[in-house]
């Protein structure tokens, strides 16, 4: 589903599909996705992650993905959505107390805020590793350590073998 949706991303940048198609086939791919959980089995208590996006992040998909690869991996996972408010995120790692975060960004203008989330969750989880992704990080995957994630994930698998570790 991932490169099919690069492909889409790019049809939409160059004008070749409205937002409207670029739309339908997200909303495809969600279907698909929801139709895996029928061969997910129950969470470990102690593998939780926490998935989001920062305040002004439209995309979601992409951290979708994460969360229910997680999932389907029996961790318990919460997946917050997008363009969350940093004291919501805050209050569920509060609650939660992820052994992992999984933060995605596509825009530049949120790298900032990427950076003063992940301080403040590890003032409240100091050992959960912080995992990034998003469009941002795959353009310049040194970034991670600039906000002082553990790593960076430009995909699912990357993402799968980053999660195995911790």
């Amino acid at each position: 589903m991932e490169p099919s949706l690069y492909r889409i991303g790019w049809l939409w940048e160059s004008n070749r599909i409205s937002v409207a198609s670029e739309h339908i086939a997200t909303a495809i791919v969600q279907y698909v996705m929801i139709r895996l959980f029928e061969y997910a089995g129950s969470p470990h208590p102690d593998q939780r992650a926490l998935v989001t996006g920062v305040r002004g992040e439209q995309h979601q998909v992409g951290g979708m993905m994460i969360a229910d690869m997680f999932a389907l991996h029996h961790w318990d996972v919460r997946f917050l959505g997008t363009d969350i408010p940093e004291n919501a995120i805050l209050d569920s790692v509060q609650e939660f107390l992820p052994n992992l975060v999984a933060i995605s960004t596509t825009m530049l203008f949120n790298v900032r805020q990427v950076r003063d989330l992940i301080a403040k969750c590890r003032n409240i989880v100091p050992a959960a590793r912080v995992i990034v992704g998003g469009a941002i990080f795959r353009a310049d995957p040194s970034l991670y350590q600039e906000v002082c994630a553990d790593g960076f994930a430009p995909n699912v698998k990357t993402a799968a073998s980053l999660f195995a570790k911790s």
